[in-house]
């Protein structure tokens, strides 16, 4: 007696084999779910600290200056790169005395801007 039966199988080691199994199995998903959700959490939290843009304008002159009408002018300026990502730039001027948009150029990847 006290022998555990399963099918024709008279085994008392048996039930405890399949009990090991089931707590391994049970620790493995555990451990798969914290793993899974740290990083989840981890890749959230780096995604909404990472909040600074990708280019600052440091520097910048119009050439020449004041502007010819008509003319052609050259916008040399400072960038500081803090992270390269895809993207585009918008470069659009505006008139520093009406505040009106005198232009704006086609985007570019922000990679080669």
């Amino acid at each position: 007696m006290g022998h555990y039966f399963h099918g024709n199988r008279a085994d008392s080691g048996y039930r405890d084999q399949v009990l090991a199994y089931r707590q391994v199995r049970e620790r493995i998903a555990t451990i798969a779910v914290v793993l899974l959700s740290g990083v989840l959490s981890g890749w959230v939290g780096w995604m909404y600290l990472d909040n600074q843009p990708a280019y600052e304008y440091l520097a910048g002159e119009i050439q020449p200056n004041p502007a010819p009408q008509g003319g052609q002018v050259s916008l040399p300026w400072h960038i500081k790169v803090n992270r390269l990502c895809p993207g585009s730039v918008l470069r659009v001027l505006y008139d520093a005395d009406s505040g009106a948009m005198v232009a704006a150029y086609d985007r570019t990847l922000s990679s080669t801007a």
